[in-house]
């Protein structure tokens, strides 16, 4: 098995929820998730992030206080899956409920940390689901925004990174 490569250009890595860490025997977002884990720098924070798409463009957030816009998501509580953890965020901040049997890995990333003095780098598991409910900013979340290819640099750079993550998934046609 191979490593995936570095963009060493943006400083970001696209870890394909195909490919494990070199010496991890089997498949599964588990076994998969437990062996990046392991592998993930003390200055990564790790996280998941919700992609959801409507006509071509991509969910953002801004919570109080940060300058750029964010995924929906959030780190996980102790003993949670990413479906718990997602699913919990999203309910805290947008105030919707996520289908789990729509519930799908996109694949992982990392990406340079922004407004983050504690961490170096994001690694943030993308997932899709569909939704339940009327969107609205709640919690710790002041606003929701769709953005397109063209409003890039509205984003941090993990979420610079979740959008390309969907636009190889076809999800920004």
């Amino acid at each position: 098995m191979t490593t995936p490569p570095s963009i060493a250009a943006a400083d970001m890595l696209v870890l394909s929820n195909e490919i494990a860490p070199r010496g991890v025997r089997g498949r599964g977002p588990a076994r998969r998730q437990a062996a990046w884990r392991r592998m993930t720098s003390v200055e990564d924070l790790d996280v998941v992030a919700w992609i959801q798409v409507s006509d071509g463009r991509m969910l953002a957030v801004r919570s109080r206080g940060r300058d750029l816009l964010y995924l929906p998501g959030g780190k996980r509580e102790p003993g949670e899956d990413d479906w718990s953890a997602l699913s919990r965020e999203v309910r805290e901040e947008l105030d919707l409920e996520l289908d789990r049997t729509s519930f799908r890995e996109l694949g992982v990333i990392r990406a340079p940390a922004h407004d983050q003095p504690d961490f170096a780098h994001v690694r943030m598991a993308c997932f899709t689901a569909a939704y339940r409910g009327a969107m609205a900013a709640a919690g710790e979340v002041d606003e929701y925004v769709y953005v397109g290819r063209g409003e890039r640099h509205l984003l941090a750079p993990a979420a610079q990174a979740a959008l390309d993550l969907a636009e190889r998934h076809g999800l920004l046609a």
